[in-house]
């Protein structure tokens, strides 16, 4: 792994989660690129911090873009709920 990266961005990229989800990204973004267009979720955040989890605002694009990534994930583990550390309460 880059050493360049922050303990928080390594800890994320080990996690199988969000791998899943980053690949399901990836996905997404190639059946766009196949029918000649691309997924601008450029809604992500305010004021443009990029924040995006299912706990912060978000327009259509962004909200489109991370469900399937998050659903993806979440339905390649079989499991029908899962709830990221910065949702539990």
């Amino acid at each position: 792994m880059n050493a360049a990266c922050s303990e928080s961005t390594r800890s994320a990229l080990e996690n199988p989660h969000t791998l899943r989800h980053e690949y399901a990204h990836q996905v997404q973004n190639q059946v766009y690129i196949a029918r000649g267009t691309t997924l601008d979720a450029t809604d992500c955040g305010t004021n443009d911090d990029f924040i995006h989890t299912p706990v912060h605002y978000s327009g259509p694009k962004c909200a489109w873009a991370e469900g399937w990534a998050f659903f993806m994930a979440v339905a390649y583990d079989g499991r029908p709920v899962y709830q990221p550390s910065y949702m539990a309460g």
